[in-house]
């Protein structure tokens, strides 16, 4: 650690260390996505009853409040998992980057590539 004007921080991660702590991070929101997903269905298995006999004698607006509920909770879980998936494809593609070639070597196949064109395509 340095300290610089009375501040005081850590020195840099490595792109690797970072990365890890970012999948851990979402490994760790997908456990707490499941938790809610099991108290979800303990909540319906509740409201339903064991025999799907509806133990409370809920009313038909009041099954349907309950059935609104659940809608919500899985649009909103939807698109938590849809967050989810963008950071985990953006650190991968981070990841991927840096195990593929140097930027040297992809830089010069492109710039040797031949590559022929042709002129009746273009609209100039």
């Amino acid at each position: 650690m340095r300290k610089k004007n009375d501040l005081i921080y850590e020195d840099p991660i490595s792109k690797e260390e970072a990365a890890a702590q970012l999948i851990k991070a979402i490994a760790l929101e997908e456990e707490a996505l499941s938790n809610l997903i099991n108290m979800e269905t303990d909540k319906a298995a509740a409201f339903v009853g064991k025999n799907l006999d509806f133990p409370t004698g809920p009313s038909n607006s009041e099954i349907i409040q309950f059935n609104h509920t659940v809608v919500q909770f899985l649009d909103t879980l939807l698109m938590a998992e849809w967050l989810l998936l963008k950071k985990i494809d953006t650190v991968t593609s981070m990841r991927d980057f840096d195990c593929e070639d140097s930027l040297e070597d992809r830089d010069f196949r492109r710039f040797t590539k031949r590559e022929t064109y042709n002129d009746d395509v273009f609209d100039y």
